[in-house]
């Protein structure tokens, strides 16, 4: 994947059933799944998963 400059992304919310936007959805675009607490990023084609690393045992 090529670096994408990210430049006034998005914020979006909606239930984990709606379909995600992909239209003039600038690259660093975020959704956060309202009924989920799951957040998506959009990196200029598709939308995945934001995952929080935590520290190994």
């Amino acid at each position: 994947m090529a670096v994408v400059r990210i430049s006034t992304p998005h914020a979006y919310v909606g239930l984990s059933s709606d379909e995600k936007p992909t239209s003039a959805v600038p690259a660093g675009s975020t959704f956060i799944e309202r009924d989920t607490g799951h957040e998506f990023i959009f990196d200029g084609s598709a939308w995945g998963q934001r995952y929080y690393p935590t520290a190994a045992a």
